[in-house]
Formats: C-alpha cells, sequence, structure tokens
C-alpha cells in the first residue's frame, strides 16, 4: 500500500469528518487534492462507509456478539442470510467470516429481554440453515487507532459500554444524534435545515453531544480484500484474570490490535487484529499471558458497523 493511501485511511479513520483544508495539511497536499483522493476511495469503494462512534450504554442499550454457521456454505445461502441479517433493526455490525465463523454479528438491544426475542425471532425461522456458535454479551469495549497505518503510532484510545450511567437528552439532541448516526458525513447546514435550527445551535448540539460522550468519535469502513488488510478477530481465555489489565495495556500499545472487547462467555477477550497474522501477536501474548483456550476467526468483510440500532 502506498505511503500516502495509508496516512489518508489512518488520518480520516481517526476522524472521519476531518475538513478538507485539515487533511490536507496533515497530508502536505491542497485541500482540493485531499478531496479528490477520498472521493476516488469511495468511487472504488475502498472506503465502504462512515461510521459516527456512539456509546450505546449512555442511551440505555447493551450489545451482544453472536456467531453464526452455515450448515450449508454456498455463495446464495452465504448472500440471503446475509440479506436476513441486514434487515434486522437491531443488528448493528455484520462481519463476514473465511475461517471459524460465517457471521459474526452484534446486536444492540434495550436489555437481554429483547435481545432474545430478537434473537429466538431469527433463529426460528432460519434454524434448517444456520447454526449458533457463540453468544457473548459485551462488558467493554476499547478502540484504538489504526496505528499499523501511521508512521508514528498514537496510544489514544475510545472506552465505550461498561459501567456508565444514562445521559438524557433533551428533543434537539436526540434529533442531532440520530441524523450523525444515520449520516456520519452529514454537514451542519443539513442539520440545520432538516430540524429548523440555526447552524451556530446545531454546532453547539454537535460538541454538546460530544462533550457528553454520548458521541466518541468517527470513524470509516474500509474494504479489507482490496486494500490486501488482513482482519481476524482473537478470542481468548487467560487462565489468571489478573492479566487482563496487562493485556489491555498490550493492546492499547500494539500497531495491530485496533479494538479489544471484555466478554462473557466461553471466552472473555476479543482482539480485532489488522494487518498481522494474528497466530503472530498470539505468541507474543502467550510470552508474559497464561492462556487456557483461544479460537481464531478469519473476517473477509464488514458489511454494516454502526452503533445504534435502526429506527
Amino acid at each position: 500500500m502506498k505511503p500516502t493511501l495509508k496516512k489518508l485511511l489512518y488520518y480520516i479513520g481517526c476522524n472521519s469528518r476531518i475538513s478538507g483544508k485539515e487533511l490536507g495539511k496533515k497530508l502536505r497536499m491542497s485541500q482540493q487534492a485531499a478531496s479528490y483522493h477520498i472521493k476516488s476511495l469511495e468511487d472504488k469503494k475502498l472506503i465502504k462507509g462512515y461510521t459516527t462512534i456512539i456509546d450505546p450504554i449512555k442511551l440505555g442499550f447493551i450489545n451482544v456478539q453472536v456467531g453464526f454457521r452455515l450448515k450449508e456454505l454456498k455463495s446464495d445461502k452465504l448472500k440471503k442470510m446475509q440479506q436476513e441479517l441486514l434487515s434486522i433493526p437491531e443488528v448493528v455490525i455484520c462481519q463476514i467470516g473465511a475461517a471459524g465463523v460465517d457471521f459474526l454479528v452484534e446486536f444492540s438491544s434495550q436489555n437481554l429481554s429483547s435481545f432474545n426475542k430478537t434473537y429466538t425471532e431469527f433463529m426460528g425461522k432460519n434454524y434448517k440453515e444456520i447454526k449458533t456458535l457463540f453468544i457473548n454479551p459485551i462488558i467493554v469495549r476499547h478502540k484504538f487507532p489504526r496505528n499499523y497505518l501511521a508512521v508514528k503510532s498514537q496510544v489514544d484510545e475510545i472506552i465505550i459500554l461498561g459501567d456508565r450511567d444514562l445521559t438524557p437528552l433533551n428533543s434537539y439532541e436526540q434529533q442531532t444524534l440520530k441524523l450523525l448516526a444515520d449520516d456520519p458525513q452529514i454537514t451542519l447546514s443539513q442539520i440545520a435545515v432538516t430540524t429548523k435550527q440555526a447552524i451556530k445551535t446545531v454546532a453547539s448540539l454537535k460538541k454538546r453531544l460530544e462533550a457528553k460522550k454520548v458521541i466518541r468519535g468517527y470513524d470509516i469502513m474500509i474494504n479489507y480484500e482490496e486494500l490486501g488488510i488482513q482482519r481476524s478477530i482473537l478470542l481468548l481465555e487467560l487462565r489468571a484474570l489478573e492479566m487482563t489489565p496487562w493485556l489491555v495495556e498490550f493492546s492499547k500499545v500494539h500497531r495491530n490490535i485496533v479494538q479489544l472487547d471484555k466478554i462473557m462467555g466461553k471466552y472473555s477477550l476479543c482482539l480485532t487484529i489488522e494487518g498481522k497474522d494474528p497466530a503472530q501477536i498470539l505468541r507474543e501474548i502467550r510470552e508474559e499471558a497464561d492462556v487456557q483456550n483461544y479460537s481464531i476467526l478469519r473476517i473477509t468483510s464488514v458489511e454494516r458497523e454502526r452503533y445504534l440500532p435502526l429506527n
């Protein structure tokens, strides 16, 4: 991958709402050239979409990760099941697997009872074609920059889910949040027209949502296959739970770990790895921690990534 492309993906991955002027400065090119490069990546589907990172727990949602496998792996059945999953409003993340899992899906529901109802309805219709490999409620999520694309690594992290109090929002904040969740690239002027608010008011509402840590950032969905980036999920169970804080710090500084989830179930940790063989990272972890059990899932594409259920 060319250095300019790496830098471009890195900076817009850190903040996909970055202005063309600011991006041009970081890339040492004109604003017009920076905007052209982004448009080219969108046209080539190398950038598949954009996401507004929202902390769902602050709005009263819990997230549950589910691994599915088709009983008969055929391209037409894979496509049909993908469409079926994407039709479910509570499905906020849908990843397609190449090994270990066919679908890695994340549901966002108001509570476990609500999740169970959605999950049961889905399995009731599709039990002949698909089976469940695991169900992992997510306790807390640590998101890290894609440092493997950067010249110099950052140790910034975004923490969502976890033990958080509900954050009440007024009607104007709710309206602004929904628009940003549905279209992360929407302009402030477009929000102003839709909500019939002044642009200054909209800018203030957006800043308020960020200050309340309801909105945590803005990211991109990239085309891993076309860009030649290997994406994997490493599920871990450590023999000594007191090593978990060490693994969080290890993940924070590792260039290829872009996310760490603490989960409930057979495994207690879920690492998302990009740009490196997960087996190598597993060896690095084993130098310090006793891994009782693990599973490696190979991901080919991310077909949906959002942080709130569709209305």
